[in-house]
């Protein structure tokens, strides 16, 4: 849980993640999709939120807006 309000804002910050390492593992020049699941309906006015994830040794990913 990120938060637990009506208004958000928070963060998430893990590096303790499920699955083997080769699990977790993209192989070079291949892609794969980061999913996120809410809980309750969320605004659908995109540009309401901001996103980013960070990837060792690559580097920040801004995914919203």
């Amino acid at each position: 849980m990120i938060y637990n309000t009506p208004t958000g804002g928070g963060s998430l910050s893990t590096s303790s993640l499920l699955g083997t390492t080769a699990q977790r593992t993209i192989a070079a020049g291949s892609s794969q999709t980061l999913t996120f699941t809410f809980k309750n309906n969320v605004d659908t006015t995109a540009s309401n939120y901001t996103g980013s994830a960070t990837f060792n040794p690559f580097g920040i990913v801004t995914m919203l807006p």
